[in-house]
């Protein structure tokens, strides 16, 4: 746990416009990072 809370995962395109909604409902919001295309590294989930 880092303490983030909610994690919300949007395009980058709305990304913007959900930040700016959760901020008008009194939810503190912000970017903490992308989703990048990767073919070099294997995933293995468990």
């Amino acid at each position: 746990n880092m303490g983030v809370g909610m994690a919300l995962i949007v395009s980058k395109e709305t990304a913007d416009k959900a930040i700016a909604t959760l901020k008008d409902n009194g939810i503190d919001a912000y970017v903490i990072g992308e989703m990048v295309e990767n073919k070099d590294t294997k995933i293995i989930l468990e």
